[in-house]
């Protein structure tokens, strides 16, 4: 009797939680910082809250390339505060990042992130750059 090896998925490590509305302008800038460091163990999950723009299109197209990209839409606004924990239920990583939708991801970030989670804490705290709408660094707070 053989012992074939078990067909269940990779366990996901981290879930990238990206909460949105009416943001197609900027998402797919987004989704370009993030999806080429995807890596086995990572998901990037996108709750629409209703939007009314082309975001919908924008992220469909995005999905194509990445098979980690996960959409949901709402039929109508659930506001920020409910989105955000909606993408976090919708989350199956052991750990979620919570992303905004007009936000860009450094290089190497995830694989640092998923360096930082061998260490075993709960929480992570990362540093981000402020910038203006035309990427103008405005301010940086480190970690």
């Amino acid at each position: 009797m053989s012992v074939e090896a078990s067909s269940a998925p990779a366990p996901i490590w981290l879930s990238i939680c990206i909460p949105t509305y009416n943001f197609g302008e900027f998402i797919a800038e987004t989704l370009e910082s993030i999806l080429p460091q995807v890596v086995e163990g990572v998901e990037v999950v996108i709750l629409d809250g209703g939007s009314t723009d082309d975001t919908t299109a924008v992220v469909s197209e995005f999905q194509t390339r990445c098979s980690a990209l996960r959409y949901h839409r709402r039929d109508e606004r659930g506001g920020i505060d409910r989105d955000m924990a909606r993408t976090v239920d919708l989350a199956r990583g052991r750990y979620c990042w919570l992303f905004s939708s007009d936000d860009l991801m450094k290089p190497d970030a995830i694989a640092r992130m998923l360096e930082q989670i061998q260490s075993g804490f709960d929480v992570y705290l990362c540093g981000l750059t402020i910038c203006t709408r035309n990427m103008h660094r405005s301010r940086t707070i480190a970690s």
